[in-house]
């Protein structure tokens, strides 16, 4: 079976439809003051980072993963500066995510053997 015959039937989209990263915070919010709202008072799920310019503050929510990292004290507002901002066509909103490491050449990447690790009763319980 060739590749194209083994993705002939497989769902696809667009690059042009993907996420695509409109800067960076620092670089978007420049001229703006931040609060990072890691866990807010209604229970949101998502923490946010709320931006301040001539008395109108906006809220800029962070991805899943990224809420999970601001949360555990593991991310901050130094960090978040560099990551990339996200214009969300389903919700009209805006986010701030992870940074990627790009588009990768399959053949470049350097293949590592899997070694399966026995998981304790105590794992499982954590």
């Amino acid at each position: 079976m060739t590749t194209e015959q083994l993705l002939s039937d497989v769902l696809h989209r667009d690059e042009a439809s993907q996420g695509t990263s409109v800067g960076t915070f620092q670089e978007m919010f420049a001229d703006f003051q931040s609060l990072l709202v890691k866990e807010s008072k209604t229970g949101a799920k998502r923490a946010t980072v709320m931006v301040r310019k001539d008395s109108k503050v906006y809220a800029i929510v962070c991805s899943e993963r990224l809420t999970g990292l601001v949360r555990a004290g593991k991310l901050g507002m130094s960090e978040i500066a560099g990551f990339p901002i996200f214009k969300s066509d389903k919700n009209k909103g805006i986010y701030v995510g992870l940074p990627s490491d790009g588009w990768l050449e399959v053949r470049s990447i350097k293949v590592k053997e899997f070694i399966p690790v026995a998981v304790t009763i105590n794992d499982t319980i954590a």
